[in-house]
Formats: C-alpha cells, structure tokens, sequence
C-alpha cells in the first residue's frame, strides 16, 4: 500500500521561524508549494511565495507571505521576461561561459524555458545549475538521466527523469513513478510529460512525505531507472559485448535482428540467450546441426537442458523423444 499524506509535515504555513535558514541574499526570497489544492481556476497545489525581513544579526523578524495560483502567464512567459528568473539565467550564463548566441547559449536557453516552471523557481543557482548540465550532457550522448531536487524545507523532492524517446511508453513511465515513490518511502502527487524534437522523453515527478534522499540513493535510483528502460534486446547486445567482443555483438545483433518472439524473450535470460545465438550463427546449411547441452543457473536435481539448432528445419519432437529416452533421460517439456 501507498504511504498516505502527511498534510501538516507538508504544509509551508506550518514553518516555524527557525525553520528558514539565511546564508545569502537569494534566501530572503521563498518560492515553494503548499500541500493545499486549489479549488478554483485550475486544480494544483497552491504556489506559496514568502518574503523575509531580517534584523541586523541576520535572524528572521518577519515573512511576508503571498498563497495563490501563478497565472497562465507566468508560466508560459518567456524566461527572459521575468526579472526573478532573468536573474537566475545571468548567473548560469557566467557560470557556463557560455555567448548568448552561440549553438551552446541558445541550448542553456532552450533547456531552461522547456524545463517545469516550477522547477525554475524553486531552485537555487546552485540546483539549476545542476539540472541545466546533465541535461545539456545528455544531448550528445542518448542516455538515461535522472536529477532531483529536495525541497529547502525537506517537504518533498522532484524528479527529472530523461529516457530515449523510442524507450519511452506509458508502461514505462507507471513503473518510473513507482520506483522512484518507493525509493524515497514518499507519495507522489504530481507528474507529468514533455516529448519535443530532441532524442528525449522527459518525466518529471513530484512525491511528498519522503521519508529518504541522498546523493548515494540516487544514484541508485539511476541505475534502477537505467534497469526499467533498458529492453531485453539491449541486454542481449551487452551480454554478447561482454562474451565476444564488441564488433561480434554488433555483427550477430545485426543478423539475428527481429528472430526473438515474445515468448522467446519471457522464459529466456539474455546471458542463455547469447548462447543461443551463438550456436544458431554456426547454423548455415540445411545439413548443418548444432547442440547445446547445459544446466541452468536455477539448478534443480537432475535439470538439464537440451537444445538442437537446425537451418530454417525444425526437428518434430515424435523423433526426437526416443532418442533421449534411450539415453537415459527423462523429458518434463
């Protein structure tokens, strides 16, 4: 079962003022949610900005506080034309090096107005930073990328969640959602998807009342989402990399493309598998016969398999039958 939503744990309105930590000017300003959903406009959680005052020790004297829905407008308009963000985009820009109008300042751009807005307000330069590179990694090299972000008051965290569009499904997603809830021991309350021209499907996900986040589980969050999108074809090719070398792979992946039924590809591990594919390579004539007698990593007393490769000729099992049975064995499918 779902953890159920803790609504005070969550709710921003019950920070208490020793709860805002002030290191620079930046935090004076809050920009966070509140577990309350909207009912009216648009059903959402409500957007929470707070402004702080502070006395001359630094210490927290007084928030304005301001709970409502950002408009249509703010959140589609262009990055640039919001002071509060354009602020944040001058910092990234120095940060990069990047010229503003070069191939690589025009991608910051993109990646910055196609990213969740509310993502791009809640961050701080050091977190958007963070989510701005390993997007722009990943544009040269078709990958799967996760990043995250923790709420500064430890309400929630977001996932950004990148899988090469052609992986990408709702089965996929389903099982991305579920696998990052459970990993943090939280509830999801929010998602949704964006596909545009570039190789990419992103995923972004919002799950509250996490009781876990660390860099060390997310990084295992990584390779658990790595593990949901990688199909069993790509195993398969990794496997046969591993056994053979890379040009073999790349070479039997090519000529066996397509020879694997679903059925194959349920009861048959990729390690077998390349096994498999090895023998059916030596297959090249109607007389050629190839066999391959082994037992299966799941040992059970007495468990063998036994499979015979023929070229484009299957073998009936009538024939076969008393041929093993005269051997001594005993056939269970």
């Amino acid at each position: 079962m779902s953890p159920t939503l803790d609504a005070d744990s969550n709710d921003a309105s019950q920070l208490a003022v020793d709860d805002y930590k002030i290191e620079k000017q930046s935090d004076l300003v809050v920009i966070t949610k509140v577990n309350v959903i909207s009912k009216i406009h648009r059903k959402g959680n409500l957007d929470y900005i707070g402004l702080l005052e502070t006395d001359e020790q630094g210490k927290v004297i007084a928030e304005h506080r301001f709970i409502g829905l950002f408009t249509s407008v703010a959140t589609n308009t262009n990055s640039l034309n919001i002071p509060y963000i354009c602020s944040k985009i001058k910092v990234l820009i120095k940060q990069f090096g990047f010229d503003p109008q070069s191939h690589s300042g025009k991608m910051l751009m993109h990646i910055i107005d196609t990213m969740p807005r509310d993502e791009v307000l809640q961050s701080n330069t050091k977190e958007l930073f963070n989510a701005v590179y390993q997007s722009l990694v990943i544009q040269e090299k078709i990958t799967t990328q996760v990043t995250a972000r923790q709420d500064k008051f430890n309400r929630f965290c977001s996932f950004m969640v990148y899988v090469p569009r052609d992986l990408f499904n709702t089965n996929i997603r389903h099982k991305i959602q579920a696998l990052l809830a459970e990993a943090v021991n939280g509830v999801e309350v929010e998602f949704s998807v964006a596909i545009d021209e570039s190789h990419y499907a992103r995923l972004y996900v919002v799950i509250r009342d996490n009781k876990r986040f660390d860099d060390e589980l997310l990084s295992d969050i990584k390779n658990a989402v790595i593990e949901v999108v990688t199909t069993w074809e790509d195993k398969l090719a990794q496997t046969l990399k591993e056994r053979l070398g890379s040009e073999e792979s790349v070479r039997l992946m090519q000529k066996f493309s397509g020879s694997f039924p679903v059925a194959y590809r349920e009861d048959v591990s990729p390690w077998v598998a390349s096994f498999d594919v090895e023998n059916a390579d030596k297959v090249e004539h109607a007389e050629d016969i190839e066999m391959s007698l082994y037992a299966p990593r799941v040992k059970r007393q007495g468990d063998f398999r036994f499979k015979v490769f023929r070229f484009h000729n299957t073998i009936p099992l009538s024939e076969v039958l008393p041929d093993l049975e005269n051997l001594g064995l005993h056939v269970v499918s």
